[in-house]
């Protein structure tokens, strides 16, 4: 399919293990938000939302603990728990700039494996992201700080969309980017 660079469309993503949650929701929210500030570019702390107009980094913090169908934990007996909840809440940092609808977003915000959602790849049989490209896909906003959360990267593609602002310092931190498409935005 598309965006799943040499991953063969018949192959379905393996389930992730989630553990049956014992932890009390509140705890679960307080550890998951605590590692998140912990890993941020971010200066302020990202706190859970509370007003009106959160940012897109709280909402991805807010999607993550509430709304990923997964419920994934840190203590999950998944190894690669922290890594997916890391690389969902930096990819939705991005989801979340955007106001309008995206013109490819398939598998973005459900419980499928965030290797298979629209523009996000990985090598075979791993999780960890290497390629993100949402070129020509109505992205509004500002490129988050975040995105560098995405560590492995070696592609980003944002050309052709409508962001506005700087970029990030942080980005500087994608120290295994090879290609970086941004222009006409």
């Amino acid at each position: 399919g598309s965006g799943h660079c040499g991953q063969p469309t018949s192959f379905a993503p393996p389930p992730i293990p989630t553990a049956a949650p014992t932890k009390p929701p509140l705890q679960r929210a307080a550890e998951i938000a605590d590692f998140i500030n912990n890993i941020t570019f971010l200066p302020e702390e990202i706190a859970y939302p509370s007003g009106s107009n959160p940012t897109p980094e709280e909402q991805a913090l807010a999607w993550v603990i509430d709304k990923d169908p997964l419920r994934l934990n840190l203590s999950d007996t998944d190894p690669d728990a922290k890594t997916h909840i890391r690389q969902r809440y930096a990819l939705l940092t991005l989801r979340f700039q955007s106001t309008i609808p995206w013109n490819r977003d398939n598998g973005w915000e459900t419980e499928a494996y965030e290797c298979y959602w629209d523009g996000v790849s990985c090598p075979k049989e791993e999780v960890t992201i290497t390629m993100l490209s949402v070129s020509k896909n109505s992205v509004h906003g500002h490129l988050s700080a975040d995105i560098p959360l995405l560590s492995s990267l070696t592609e980003l593609g944002v050309a052709r969309n409508q962001l506005t602002g700087s970029i990030p310092s942080s980005v500087g931190q994608l120290t295994n980017l090879e290609k970086f498409y941004i222009d006409n935005n």
